[in-house]
């Protein structure tokens, strides 16, 4: 059985935003005794009886309801692609243009902490944030925000991020949970932020075990006098 996938509504100029290797779905109501006329870009791709696509094209198939799976999209699919479907006798029964927008699947992100002016801030990092939104999750839930960085965060709770458009990625390959301590000092105040990262080293594709590590960024900002906030960061996953 076919697996069908989501399509993504990316802007005006795309009809369906997909990732490279994933199948989709073309609504076209087309009949066995169909001809097919199919054109990508101007370029003739099929011109022939509907029954032989799947035979003609190794990574199409037709559905019962008469619509085209392309079975895995190719980068090069990228573009306009015209259908039109003529009866036996030759009267032109539909037209159908669509513009499919394919995209490579972003990797998992990961999330980490900075510091931005005095103040503690979680990033949602990828290899290349152009064009894409982000989506954060805490304790599991999505909560509001869809740039890379959140700075409205929580103690003592679980955040999480992915990118969501134009393409979703998983959810990032770790979680960050900030816990506060107070400790009094003196002399020159700055936020120091202690982050904890666990990582799961593979042992095997069974066996795992967890390594601590730890780094200090430091945060400068005006706290309540003789004060020093340290944060840590756990990062787990």
């Amino acid at each position: 059985m076919s697996c069908l996938i989501s399509l993504y509504l990316n802007s005006s100029a795309c009809d369906f935003t997909v990732a490279v290797g994933s199948p989709v779905t073309i609504n076209l109501g087309l009949d066995q005794t169909d001809e097919l006329l199919w054109r990508h870009n101007s370029q003739r791709v099929f011109k022939g009886n509907v029954s032989a696509l799947p035979t003609k094209l190794n990574n199409v198939k037709l559905t019962s309801d008469g619509s085209l799976i392309i079975s895995s999209v190719k980068k090069e699919d990228n573009g306009d692609h015209e259908f039109e479907a003529f009866l036996s006798n030759g009267t032109s029964k539909a037209k159908k243009t669509i513009t499919l927008c394919v995209h490579e699947k972003p990797p998992k992100p990961t999330v980490n902490a900075t510091c931005i002016d005095g103040t503690p801030y979680i990033t949602c990092e990828v290899k290349d944030k152009t064009g894409r939104t982000f989506s954060w999750y805490k304790n599991g839930k999505k909560i509001d925000g869809n740039t890379a960085s959140l700075r409205n965060i929580e103690r003592d709770q679980d955040y999480e991020c992915a990118v969501e458009k134009p393409i979703p990625s998983e959810k990032s390959s770790n979680k960050v949970k900030p816990t506060i301590s107070f400790i009094a000092g003196g002399g020159s105040l700055a936020l120091v932020l202690m982050i904890v990262l666990v990582i799961r080293v593979c042992l095997s594709s069974k066996r795992r075990e967890k390594r601590l590590q730890s780094r200090t960024v430091n945060c400068h900002y005006e706290p309540e006098p003789d004060t020093i906030r340290p944060i840590n960061w756990l990062f787990s996953g």
